[in-house]
């Protein structure tokens, strides 16, 4: 899975500032989503947000989920990627870990530390409509 984004992040990259929802299937065009909007991330849809910490080192990152007012048990693939597409830090977290309208804190390295621009990918390999985040 982590080579599969790697190129992924490499090949959509190449294409587009990117942070938006990027439909893993094709990335010839991309869904219109504006700052602050929701959108499902489901098995054909990764999420891409590219990150500028300069001129702060960051070492600790929260995120909001949205989990539709209901449980998932889908799985949830959070990726953190430096600049040159190396792999920073991984998790793998269940659904039901997340609840709706709350943050999440990745579980970074207590010496987690990068400045620079980065890329942080969510994908979810087994969510539908009805099982999502």
């Amino acid at each position: 899975m982590f080579n599969k984004l790697r190129s992924l992040l490499r090949m959509v990259l190449s294409r587009a500032n990117l942070e938006h929802f990027i439909p893993a299937s094709a990335f010839v065009t991309r869904p219109a989503v504006t700052p602050g909007s929701c959108v499902a991330v489901t098995s054909d849809r990764v999420w891409v947000q590219r990150l500028n910490t300069a001129p702060s080192d960051v070492n600790r990152i929260s995120i909001l989920f949205a989990t539709y007012q209901r449980s998932n048990t889908c799985q949830v693939d959070i990726q953190l990627f430096d600049d040159a597409y190396g792999l920073l830090y991984a998790e793998t977290i269940s659904g039901l870990q997340l609840f709706d309208n709350q943050y999440y804190e990745l579980k970074l390295d207590k010496d987690f530390s990068y400045r620079g621009v980065c890329y942080l990918t969510i994908s979810s390999p087994d969510a539908t409509l009805e099982n999502c985040i």
